[in-house]
């Protein structure tokens, strides 16, 4: 037996026995309490109807009654508020801090829903319901994707919003760093996370009129500009780095963290700080006109780049190629979006406390396309189709915070499969 089974069962209400204590007193559970999974009781805030009273206060779960003295909860002024102890099994009187005798309930429930929730611990296949999920209501899916929706995005949020009050940022710096670090897509995104962070925002907007000098501040702080090479524009940038460099007191990043091998051409980190560079120079008030943006297609709009004019026949400085446009691609540009630009909408949407903002991030997730990647077509095989990016985002979420660790007692399909599931 494991407490998280009996929290499980407490949470969703789903016991089987009267509602008595030991000590014979009949209650009623007007609400269960908000599930607490740091230190101190299980549950806060609950609220229980017991001789006609009406008790506001903290749940404890055990498997047994004698766990609260070997948690030593018996000195913990924390456990003082505690208004009922749910348990198991019954083996030892208890008490308080402060001397009192917490009222003790016995909890019995079918051994069916721990079997079920065992079978999903122990399961060794993708993901523990992979043989089950076909059993749970598309209806159900679909609203617990929705959920899933919103909960990723407060999570991508909070993890801006740390960093912001951690380093003391605006909206415009944080925004900066967010957009870069997902220039990297996949294969380089911790060097550009370093490379936007080695920078000031202020620093790009004072020369954002000034393009190669943004491309020289970019490319210097990656580390590109060390060296010497019978080039005109590299040595155009180069000069102009030293002289911002001195200016602005910089250090570069390692260059050799950039990585080249087995990629296209056009996804050279050379090419993408290119298009970054171009970007930060045509979009005057950046995050203020994605903060305007009314609809998808301008939004998209915004993010519509390509490199300058010597980028067009090289894919690195001083390698000549043949002549072509290094525009930032469709799949690209919904890939910033998803990342970057929509979580940091749904930011300010948070901090300002403006729904509007944050409904329009989740609109705009509705209107792009889904994602397409191993997780993605995976839930496909499964029968879980993704219609959109709001709904693969939400698969993805599903299968790192949930299905990896296997939190299935947390998941609305692991919680319907424990108490209503197939038993076979």
């Amino acid at each position: 037996m494991s407490e998280d089974i009996l929290q499980f069962i407490w949470k969703q209400q789903a016991f089987t026995n009267a509602c008595k204590t030991l000590s014979g007193k009949k209650f009623e559970i007007i609400h269960p309490g908000e599930h607490n999974q740091d230190a101190g009781p299980d549950f806060f805030n609950a609220r229980i109807k017991m001789d006609g009273t009406i008790w506001a206060g903290n749940v404890e779960i055990h498997t047994k009654t004698g766990e609260w003295n070997n948690h030593k909860h018996q000195n913990d002024t924390a456990y003082n508020n505690v208004i009922l102890h749910v348990v198991a099994e019954h083996d030892k009187e208890i008490r308080t801090e402060d001397g009192r005798q917490p009222e003790t309930w016995v909890m019995k429930f079918p051994e069916e829903y721990s079997q079920a929730w065992i079978d999903l611990l122990q399961s060794l296949r993708w993901i523990p319901c992979e043989h089950l999920i076909q059993n749970v209501r598309p209806l159900d899916i679909l609203l617990w994707m929705q959920s899933l929706a919103v909960e990723r995005l407060e999570h991508k949020a909070e993890t801006i919003k740390s960093e912001m009050i951690q380093e003391n940022i605006d909206f415009d710096t944080v925004f900066f760093r967010t957009l870069t670090r997902y220039f990297g897509f996949n294969t380089n995104q911790i060097p550009f996370e370093m490379l936007g962070k080695s920078l000031k925002w202020q620093q790009i907007a004072k020369h954002r009129n000034n393009l190669p000098q943004i491309e020289a501040l970019l490319f210097g702080q990656a580390g590109f500009l060390v060296g010497a090479l019978k080039d005109s524009h590299y040595n155009q940038l180069k000069q102009e780095y030293k002289l911002l460099q001195t200016k602005f007191s910089l250090n570069p990043i390692d260059a050799k963290l950039w990585k080249f091998s087995r990629m296209r051409p056009g996804n050279f980190p050379s090419i993408r700080i290119a298009q970054l560079a171009m970007l930060l120079h045509t979009n005057e008030r950046f995050f203020s006109r994605i903060l305007e943006a009314d609809s998808l297609a301008r939004l998209e709009n915004l993010l519509n780049t390509e490199s300058s004019e010597y980028w067009e026949t090289h894919y690195r400085f001083g390698e000549e190629s043949k002549s072509r446009r290094k525009c930032l691609g469709k799949t690209s540009r919904e890939i910033l979006l998803i990342n970057a630009v929509i979580p940091m909408l749904f930011l300010y949407g948070e901090i300002k406390q403006q729904q509007e903002h944050k409904d329009k991030a989740i609109h705009f997730l509705e209107d792009i396309k889904a994602e397409n990647n191993s997780i993605i077509r995976k839930w496909a095989d499964l029968g879980i189709v993704a219609e959109n990016a709001m709904e693969s985002q939400s698969l993805l979420h599903l299968k790192k915070y949930y299905c990896n660790p296997k939190k299935c007692l947390f998941c609305r399909i692991g919680q319907i499969l424990v108490l209503e599931g197939d038993r076979s």
